[in-house]
């Protein structure tokens, strides 16, 4: 009998390549005006134009790792592209699925069917990559591997800045001398704390051009300031611990209010109107399922470094919902563990995360 995850999986390569066929190909080459796409034609742009890799380097753009991607297999070789980001997400669910405990069908129609996921298999983009940078973190939480923390820090160079850093906070709360390790509370405040007073730091040298930016839009704004603002005006007075819950809330689940933009989107910014509002109420799904299961806990590693890539990737004013892509997949493998009773909404109980570990083997968080 064929099992539920490899029907899964087969009916949704199926899809992927009709997807490619009629629409996917037809789109990158310019013969059908719908962009299901964020950044792809920037990159191929810049890939075409740049012979210096390293001109592109700055704090408010995360360009090199698609570029160089997009000049290693020519960047308008859009079938070739598409075949890599296939094989990325395939080699990324391999190792997700390592994990027994997981429901890997529940998993597999939660994580593939996600509108991100989907879309970022057909053109250059920094979300496959990222996908196959956290089934690498996923595997060093499960497994307590150095390697595959290691793995994670190498692909994320060419993702995004804030991700290597990330990881870099991961491979130091896992590290030994980390004396905090068992104290995850006090961690996670006096974490939110430290970039409270970086951020003050840095505000007008490093952040510079971001927070000008964002000042700029906030003086041509028409009606005043708006919650968000207010949150920034809690932020920008050493308040990051006190605007971190709302702020973090507003980030995952602000698309839903764009409700509108679904039944009357713009074929050209149909990645803006259609794709990207869907992660909000995907999110806002999750959270509810999550909390509904009492699944919040700081002893569950993936919870706890949830909170903290939201942290790092809610410091600026400047953000896009596809930069918390990554806590939909852990909030997704988080509901997706199978419980003790085995079934899904059955009990409310936590696993345990403990298993016998082997000399080489490292305690994780």
């Amino acid at each position: 009998m064929v099992k539920k995850a490899t029907f899964i999986i087969f009916i949704y390569v199926l899809l992927v390549f009709a997807f490619w066929i009629f629409i996917g190909s037809p789109v990158m080459n310019g013969d059908i005006n719908f962009k299901f796409y964020s950044d792809s034609r920037t990159y191929e742009r810049l890939a075409l134009s740049t012979n210096n890799l390293f001109n592109l380097l700055r704090v408010s753009g995360n360009q090199i790792g698609p570029v160089f991607i997009a000049k290693l297999i020519g960047p308008e070789n859009y079938t070739g592209i598409f075949l890599l980001n296939f094989a990325v997400l395939m080699l990324a669910i391999k190792f997700f699925l390592k994990n027994d405990r997981l429901q890997k069908d529940l998993f597999l129609i939660l994580i593939l069917f996600n509108p991100i996921t989907f879309t970022s298999i057909f053109s250059i983009n920094k979300e496959i990559f990222l996908f196959l940078s956290l089934s690498f973190l996923v595997r060093f939480v499960e497994d307590k591997k150095y390697k595959w923390i290691i793995f994670a820090v190498v692909l994320s160079l060419i993702i995004r800045w804030q991700l290597t850093l990330f990881f870099l906070v991961v491979f130091g709360i896992a590290s030994p001398i980390n004396f905090l390790r068992n104290r995850k509370f006090l961690f996670f405040f006096l974490f939110l704390g430290a970039i409270s007073f970086v951020l003050s730091v840095t505000r007008n040298t490093i952040f510079g051009d971001v927070f000008y930016v964002y000042e700029q839009a906030i003086s041509d704004k028409v009606g005043g300031p708006g919650l968000f603002d207010k949150i920034m005006d809690i932020q920008d007075s050493y308040g990051y611990v006190v605007a971190f819950v709302p702020k973090a809330f507003h980030l995952l689940v602000g698309m839903t209010k764009r409700v509108n933009h679904l039944f009357n989107p713009d074929p050209v910014e149909m990645y803006n109107d259609v794709v990207l509002f869907w992660l909000g109420p995907i999110n806002l799904f999750l959270l509810v399922v999550f909390f509904y299961r009492r699944l919040f806990s700081l002893k569950d590693p993936l919870v706890f470094l949830s909170l903290i890539y939201i942290s790092i990737f809610a410091i600026t004013p400047i953000y896009n919902i596809r930069y918390f892509y990554p806590v939909t997949i852990f909030l997704s493998y988080i509901i997706s563990r199978k419980r003790e009773s085995n079934k899904w909404f059955s009990s409310f109980g936590i696993l345990s995360l403990k298993k016998k570990r082997s000399n080489n083997e490292v305690s994780i968080i």
